[in-house]
């Protein structure tokens, strides 16, 4: 089935099946943000993150970790681009080496920070 809600456009065939829950099929969406969505019948409802979590986690708990831990991490750095003002940067700078950290630790320190936070 596929349905355009807003700017965002659901396509269950091109999307992976998860689980069956009391909202219908959940799905999560291969491109973009790895959105979660699900389908009961003709009606799509897009899934906040938490929902689909609780989804997933009461309706397969097999593959739970496997959506929503990081516990293979792909360790290889690669370069990106960001940006960020002036008065920015400095905060950066100045915060990162009060941690004795380079900028880019800080910011993925500062990641799995947000991220653990977020998994309680």
């Amino acid at each position: 089935m596929k349905k355009r809600i807003g700017t965002k456009f659901y396509d269950t065939d091109k999307s992976e099946y998860i689980c069956e829950s009391i909202y219908g099929k959940v799905y999560r969406k291969i491109t973009g943000l790895g959105e979660y969505f699900a389908c009961d019948g003709n009606t799509i409802i897009p899934l906040e993150y938490d929902l689909a979590k609780d989804l997933v986690k009461n309706n397969a708990p097999e593959i739970y970790g496997k959506l929503f831990t990081l516990r293979d991490k792909d360790t290889t750095k690669k370069i990106i681009a960001i940006s960020i003002s002036d008065f920015d940067k400095l905060k950066l700078r100045r915060a990162s080496a009060q941690r004795k950290m380079s900028m880019s630790e800080y910011i993925v320190w500062l990641v799995d920070q947000d991220e653990k936070r977020l998994l309680k």
